[in-house]
């Protein structure tokens, strides 16, 4: 078994689940955080370390419980609150394009810099389909 925030869950059988699983790509994402937070901080990049942070807490289901949204998503997805906290955390996680992103930052060159963006940005993604996937009745019923 897997454990999730505390809640034992079976992955389920990787022949009947395709794609990315979400129990493993929120654990990395979790990892990614706390390091793009620290480098940010580091960089006097605070907007976008307190970006990080909000994620890394929603991450958790931590301080979901005033999100606007939440009514909409549960209605018509039937997350439940982890699932909406790992929603919650790609979208404060996400940072990238447009005017003022992370990608305008000017650390273009910077091996630490390139190397935790680009985890972040295969992570987001992989959490992105691992949470579409976790709303298939397979992998639910291993939750």
């Amino acid at each position: 078994p897997v454990v999730v925030e505390g809640t034992a869950a079976v992955v389920a059988d990787p022949d009947q689940v395709t794609g990315p699983n979400i129990l493993f790509a929120i654990t990395d994402l979790k990892k990614v955080l706390v390091e793009i937070e620290a480098y940010a901080r580091e960089q006097n990049l605070d907007g976008f370390a307190d970006c990080f942070a909000r994620a890394s807490k929603a991450a958790k289901a931590e301080d979901i419980d005033d999100i606007p949204w939440a009514g909409e998503v549960y209605a018509w997805t039937g997350f439940n609150k982890l699932q909406l906290g790992w929603l919650a955390a790609i979208q404060h996680a996400w940072v990238f394009g447009g005017m003022g992103s992370w990608n305008d930052v000017g650390a273009s060159g910077d091996a630490r810099y390139e190397e935790l963006s680009e985890r972040l940005y295969r992570t987001l993604n992989a959490c992105t389909t691992g949470l579409a996937n976790s709303t298939s009745p397979v992998f639910l019923s291993y939750m």
